[in-house]
């Protein structure tokens, strides 16, 4: 999950429905997952919902189709099976928060890993 200044940066403006997701890819062939994080307080958050499992296949923007339902607030993050390049250097008060293993829907935790100066290439859109 993208930060900035300690505040997440890729956060759902209006609930709604999610009804595709972007990455922008540096590499191709690796598995990703839309994830949907809902802030519960403390710094910790509970992983609401998983999109499908998608492949990237091309160097550059790939989208895929969702139908997700997010509340504002919500934080969007990403799941990954590889080391694809899916990030991008970013100043020193941008970074990235994950957690050293994986959080299943349903259950909540604290990122524990942060990666300094790097930003998520994600995006997402919502109709309201």
């Amino acid at each position: 999950m993208p930060f900035e200044h300690g505040k997440a940066t890729d956060v759902v403006k209006r609930s709604g429905t999610l009804v595709d997701w972007s990455l922008n890819a540096g590499s191709v062939g690796g598995q990703v997952q839309l994830r949907i994080l809902r802030p519960v307080g403390h710094g910790k958050l509970k992983a609401v919902h998983s999109s499908a499992l998608e492949t990237v296949t091309v160097a550059g923007l790939n989208t895929f189709s969702a139908h997700i339902k997010v509340k504002r607030g919500d934080v969007l993050a990403l799941s990954n099976d590889s080391s694809g390049l899916y990030m991008q250097s970013a100043p020193a008060s941008q970074y990235v928060r994950h957690f050293s293993s994986t959080l299943s829907d349903g259950t909540t935790g604290r990122p524990n890993q942060v990666t300094p100066q790097l930003h998520l290439l994600l995006s997402a859109v919502v109709h309201v």
